[in-house]
């Protein structure tokens, strides 16, 4: 993670006698992902406990013991207390990663983490939400301010510090304490308003620290002696004390520093070096690009500083600093000017250069400067060469300077944290300084709390450090690969710039139109060997032999394939082999692959039950076949009659089914089994003989066939996804029908803009309470609702309407069912499935596929032909992608976000592979087939090709999106939710791998979760409602959050857009199927479509609102467009801001606060108007903004764009605008 010297001089941009730089690499040697893999020391298997009140010391301690010389030691997410201090000595080669937060219970000084002695050292979050919290306000309000440290590094080399949080420590938060060749970067630290809380000190050798935020009222990020080579950049002091070097003492020995791009709000300076007496010298030292609005000072150099003890000597001497581009204002210039050199008169200070300097005062309409033996050219400064000291002059400034005018930051805070208050852990902001892309995206997370895993999206950048490391990929700082491209005053766009560069959209870092030079995944020219996306992902170089082991295992399938099969085209033709076929004589030609039999036939009414009279003959790969002559040129089985009885034996079977057949078997023991065809096309239930399912021979007569009439819809753009359910698509309690779908949910589904129908229980499921996932016959669709014919007729008449038509498929496990399913097909319980625990999900009571299995591969690959050819499906919807790609399934596992996590034996290569095949026969076979993946865990390269090396997907579910708004209602109020946050959970996702966004979906509707509906109104959804009622608080806020929730989702998320079933409107209830819990209840198991069409109910207005989102997305398209700029999160006024797609969208998420003439930010200037406004009376709102008033922009810089109009935006509003000529 090294950067190289010369870069940063370049970056640094230095003028004549002022060469700070860094003196060689930063950052650790092996890469945190690598020494994981070496071994992780868990601190949970070492006593520790997420209790918030077991000592987390001697754990950590332990830990570290085992790790110590080359391992990671994890702190998993959860609340931790450490009462007795970690001191950790003498590693090497090892990583700290704290995804937890740490609470100080302890009462000890020192350091309450101290990391001494080290070398190639890395101490990280990977969800970036890792933190101490000192609890330093406990301390302070008896009036002590000698407690700990939080974080303390001595005598550590080659280490990287970074995504990370400390809070409120009773004494300093970080202390970098003669360390070298390190970084420190992504981090935010919070203290009270109080000295001695100091935020950043280092002396050491070589650092570079950037993109750090502050919050005290002591040094923001402050140089001691002795220190060299250190580089400091993008910072932003957010009501802090300001950056500084000092106090500076007897040999005092600092050379070569650089601060630049730093950001000061409402801070005691901008800059300050403290000295009173002392001896030694600071050199070589440049202060560039600062920005400052409302600090009491300045630029303030005080060798007299009435507060710091006389030291012994003539005073510290500076000389060579340069002092360039610093703007903005400062809160009086006449009290405290802008300006402020005392040097001491036995050392003068000499070589000083002010250029580019414009600063005005907030108040009156005077400032100062004030120099005393200070030599060099700017200001007061005087000229000279002979450095005799001087006392101190001042020169007044009545008129404003030229440019002062400079940007504020959206997360400048309206107040500090006081010293004997609680101060709450902040999240990182994604930028530092007006204009400046950060370095390095935030690491970030995904969660999905309903899967019991945790799914964590790394980030990545082309300005990096060190070769391998965790957090970025290897190249250096330098003018060529920094990322210049990003617009001029742009807040946002990753932080990879370069061709090969790949990053995630971490909150406001994505990149807008024409400000980007970044390469399409489908454009890298690729090596045949898989590892193409490590030039998308260098963190992905520690696994390259992996993704050659990944790719080979899949090429060596498809050539097996190819050479005993005929190629994936001929292999996925099963179905057409395998089964019950009519030929075209009349023959029936019928095969099964059951290898564990002895002897099998066919018997039913047809051949009166007789075992003897239709044997089936064997093959040598186990597949046993029969074909059963035509009878007078007809079929000799009926079609639509039974094949398969749920009782052994025929005499009883015979008096309730005079149709039916199965196949029968004998097994090695001698027992004879009666099984339901693998392959039948057709399963049906009669519940008043049997729960088990019987078999149904599917053969109409061309007279009573579907014939499709439309053709398959183009793979839409933007994906706008309506997911369904055919049997709850009824507000009756009964299972509704396919042909009530078809008549009633596809023009609805069409009237709201949808483009795609994602349907559900589809594949025949016996269990109807499992929600159609607990699947028994693969090639059946679900007899519940009709027949195949009419389940066609759905599919054709959503083409006919311009829907594509996505089928929930379940391939990740199977019912255990063993009469009318795959379970024990032939005897044995390895059949279609793993053998033994290996072969059973313990969570979800089924069986698991053994996908390394030949047949196996053939039966599941055509599988997903069969539905795309007999029913004309469109693609899939894989469930339970995470189960297939690991062998520990996801259960108890909580995903850190290490790469090794992605690869090693912990991932089941088989279940990789088939996905891969399946993705890569139906991309092949159907070019606009759409394959979604259901998967918590963040694999890298599930939704890149198999080319590059990975599984194929086109779009990933953003499963950390609904999580986080039931968090927010049900953790928060209103005004505590946290705008960074939220935009950053809604745009942290890989780049060139697609999501489909959603606020909710089938998950949140279940008996035992709430719809948004249900968290924000609760039981005043059934009272008050209507229109003829008094809108109430508790529905006013309802139906504005639940359009403001939906359509940021809609805007920021993702790729493509879901909706379940009703949730677009509201729906009052969840979904409970019958059971015998509920009494076999269907009161819960419908949808109350019927809702909307009541004018005198609130649920049409919503109804309303969301097709006016989807038509709004129809026309603008952003969905496919470049992901958003995000050019203001404010968390005090709550607004968010961005761009996309050429629409300006604003969001106040204030609970109580509108904001009139509200200055927002864009890029393009012109005349706006208003295409959705949340507050709009048709969607039940207050329609406090007239859809035909013109905005109009200025031409003035607001938060980095460059125009702003000015908006009446009411609390709990959206609004969405498009230039004029656009509507």
């Amino acid at each position: 993670m090294h950067v190289n010297t010369l870069s940063v001089l370049s970056l640094v941009g230095l003028v004549p006698l002022a060469a700070a730089r860094l003196s060689g690499s930063v950052g650790p040697l092996t890469s945190a992902s690598a020494k994981a893999a070496t071994k992780t020391c868990n601190v949970l298997d070492y006593g520790a406990a997420a209790d918030k009140t077991t000592d987390l010391g001697a754990p950590l301690a332990s830990a570290f013991a085992d790790c110590k010389t080359g391992g990671l030691v994890y702190v998993p997410p959860g609340d931790y207390a450490l009462e007795s201090w970690a001191q950790l000595s003498g590693g090497k080669a090892w990583a700290l990663q704290i995804d937890g937060t740490i609470y100080r219970t302890g009462t000890d000084g020192g350091n309450m983490i101290f990391i001494e002695h080290s070398s190639d050292f890395e101490l990280f979050s990977s969800t970036s939400s890792g933190a101490m919290q000192g609890l330093g306000y406990e301390f302070h309000a008896d009036d002590n301010w000698s407690g700990p440290r939080l974080l303390r590094l001595y005598d550590v080399s080659d280490f990287a510090l970074h995504d990370f949080i400390l809070v409120d420590s009773p004494s300093f938060h970080l202390s970098l304490d003669t360390c070298s060749n390190g970084e420190v970067y992504n981090m935010a630290i919070r203290g009270g308003n109080h000295g001695a809380l100091d935020g950043v000190d280092v002396w050491s050798t070589n650092i570079w620290i950037h993109d750090v935020e502050v919050t005290n009222k002591d040094e923001c990020v402050t140089v001691k002696s002795p220190a060299q080579n250190i580089l400091v950049e993008n910072i932003y002091c957010n009501w802090s004390g300001g950056c500084g070097m000092g106090s500076l003492g007897a040999d005092t020995n600092i050379s070569d520093i650089t601060y630049r791009n730093v950001y000061t709000w409402n801070s005691n300076q901008m800059m300050l070096i403290k000295s009173n007496g002392g001896s030694g010298t600071v050199s070589n030292v440049v202060l560039e690009n600062f920005i400052g609005h409302g600090n009491a000072y300045s630029l303030d150099i005080d060798s007299a500083w009435s507060s710091m003890s006389k030291q012994s000597g003539d005073g510290v001497e500076l000389s060579n600093f340069t002092i360039r581009n610093w703007k903005g204002t400062e809160a009086n210039g006449a009290e405290r000017g802008p300006v402020k050199i005392i040097c001491p008169n036995g050392a003068p200070c000499y070589e000083m250069y002010i250029e580019d300097f414009a600063m005005w005062t907030e108040e009156g309409d005077e400032q100062w400067y004030t120099c005393q033996s200070a030599f060099g050219s700017g200001f007061c400064l005087e000229s000279g060469s002979d450095y005799t000291s001087y006392e101190a002059t001042t020169s007044t400034a009545t008129s404003a300077p030229s440019g002062y005018s400079a940007p504020t930051m959206a997360s400048d805070l309206t107040r500090d944290f006081g010293s004997t208050v609680s101060i709450p852990i902040p999240t990182i902001p994604t930028s530092f300084y007006p204009g400046a892309t950060p370095y390095s995206a935030l690491m970030g997370a995904q969660s999905s709390a309903s899967a019991n895993v945790r799914a964590v999206a790394f980030s990545t950048s082309a300005v990096v450090s060190r070769a391998g490391s965790s957090s970025r990929p290897a190249q250096t700082v330098s003018s060529s690969t920094k990322p210049t491209t990003a617009a001029a005053g742009s807040t946002t766009g990753p932080t990879a710039a370069a061709a090969e560069g790949f990053t995630f959209f971490s909150d406001n870092q994505s990149p807008t139109p024409c400000s980007i030079s970044m390469a399409s995944p489908h454009a890298v020219d690729s090596p045949p060997d898989g590892t193409g996306v490590i030039k998308l992902d260098p963190w992905l170089e520690p696994f390259r032999d992996a993704l050659r082991e990944r790719f080979a295992l899949v090429e060596g399938w498809i050539k097996t394939i190819n050479d005993t099969e005929g190629g994936l085209d001929q292999f996925s033709r099963g179905y057409e082999k395998f089964g019950l076929n009519a030929n075209a004589n009349g023959d029936i030609t019928y095969r099964e692959w059951a290898p564990n039999a002895v002897q099998a036939s066919l018997v039913g009414e047809f051949n009166n039950w007789d075992v003897e009279a239709h044997p089936m003959t064997k093959n040598d790969f186990g597949v046993w076949e029969l074909t059963i002559p035509a009878k007078d040129g007809a079929p000799a089985i009926p079609h639509d009659s039974k094949i398969k009885v749920p009782n052994p034996s025929p005499s009883l079977y015979k008096e309730a089914h005079q149709l039916s057949h199965q196949i029968t078997m004998v097994i090695p023991s001698g027992e004879r089994i009666y099984r339901m065809p693998a392959w039948i096309k057709r399963a049906v239930q009669d519940l008043s003989v049997s729960p088990t399912y019987d078999s149904v021979f599917w053969n109409p007569p061309a007279d009573q066939k579907y014939h499709f009439q439309h053709a398959r819809p183009k793979k839409p753009q933007s994906l706008r996804i309506y997911e369904a359910h055919v049997g709850i698509s009824s507000p009756e309690t009964r299972v509704a029908t396919y042909k009530e779908f078809t008549a009633t949910m596809l023009p609805r589904i069409q009237y709201l803009g949808y483009n795609a129908i994602q349907l559900m229980a589809v594949m025949e499921h016996a269990y109807y309470a499992s929600f159609g996932y607990q699947v028994n016959n693969f090639f059946a669709a679900s007899s519940r609702y009709g027949t195949p014919e009419d389940l066609k007729e759905l599919v054709d008449t959503a083409h006919k309407m311009g829907l594509v038509v996505l089928l929930d498929v379940v391939h990740s496990h199977a019912s255990k069912n063993v009469l009318d399913g795959l379970n024990m097909f032939d005897g044995t319980d390895h059949l279609y499935f793993h053998e033994g625990a290996k072969g059973r999900h313990d969570l979800w009571d089924s069986r698991l596929f053994n996908y390394g299995n030949h047949e196996v591969l053939r039966f599941l690959l055509s599988n997903l032909r069969f539905w795309m050819e007999e029913y004309g499906f469109d693609g899939f919807r894989f469930d339970g992608v995470t189960s297939m790609l690991y062998t520990h399934h996801g259960i108890g596992t909580g995903f850190s976000g290490g790469y090794h996590e992605y690869f090693g034996p912990a991932v089941d290569a088989e279940g990789v592979m088939y996905l891969t095949l399946a993705n890569e026969m139906l991309h092949a076979l159907y070019p606009d087939c759409i394959t979604v993946a259901e998967d918590v865990s963040g694999m890298p390269a599930l939704c890149l090709p198999h080319a590059l090396g990975g599984v194929g997907f086109d779009y990933r579910l953003g499963m950390a999106i609904p999580d986080m708004y039931i968090k927010l209602l049900k953790e928060k109020s209103d005004d505590e939710w946290d705008m960074g946050n939220l935009a950053f959970t809604l745009t942290n996702r890989r780049y060139g791998e697609k999501t489909i966004a959603y606020a909710e979906s089938h998950d949140q509707a279940l008996v035992g979760d709430k719809t948004l509906m249900m968290w924000l109104c609760d039981k005043e959804m059934y009272t008050n409602m209507s229109v003829l009622t008094e809108l109430t608080p508790t529905i006013a806020r309802g139906m504005s959050l639940h359009k403001m929730i939906r359509l940021v989702t809609h805007a920021l998320g993702g790729e493509g857009y879901l909706n379940f079933e009703g949730n677009e409107f509201g729906h009052p209830e969840w979904l409970d199927f019958p059971r015998a819990g509920n009494n076999n209840s269907f009161w819960y198991a419908r949808r109350q479509l019927n809702l909307t069409e009541d004018h005198l109910l609130r649920y049409g207005q919503l109804n309303e609102f969301d097709r006016g989102m989807q038509h709004a997305e129809a026309k603008y398209g952003w969905l496919h467009a470049p992901p958003a700029y995000i050019s203001l999160k404010h968390e005090v006024d709550k607004v968010l801001v961005f761009e996309r797609a050429g629409l300006l969208w604003v969001f106040n998420f204030h609970p109580t606060e509108s904001f009139t003439d509200y200055r927002v930010g864009v890029d393009v200037a012109g005349t706006y108007r208003i295409v959705l406004d949340t507050d709009d009376e048709a969607f039940g709102g207050f329609g406090r903004n007239r859809k035909d008033t013109r905005f109009f922009t200025t031409d003035l810089e607001w938060n980095g764009r460059k125009n702003y109009v000015q908006v009446y935006l009411p609390s709990r509003t959206a609004l969405v605008f498009a230039l004029e000529e656009t509507l």
